[in-house]
């Protein structure tokens, strides 16, 4: 995606080493020319604001730190992002 410069990030919120990860990609981002749209969850049912932010302000691309919490509902991610051609990592 070489033209992306709008990415998603989408992580546990309530994990602190999944957060700090998030604070690891958006301090590079600048270096890279992109701009990160913050989507930290805290439960499954937040998946839902996730999903809609995305879809208010469509990102070129989404990144997944996995945890527990975004494995066991990566179907459900995934699906998101094949039916709204969104490419994620």
């Amino acid at each position: 995606m070489p033209k992306g410069t709008r990415i998603a990030d989408l992580w546990n919120a309530d994990d602190p080493a999944m957060t700090l990860r998030y604070q690891e990609i958006e301090k590079v981002a600048p270096v890279l020319g992109v701009t990160i749209q913050p989507l930290g969850v805290r439960e499954p049912d937040d998946l839902e604001m996730a999903f809609s932010a995305m879809q208010k302000a469509r990102p070129d691309g989404f990144s997944l730190v996995t945890d527990s919490l975004t494995l066991l509902n990566r179907k459900r991610i995934i699906d998101f992002a094949a039916e709204q051609n969104i490419p994620a990592i």
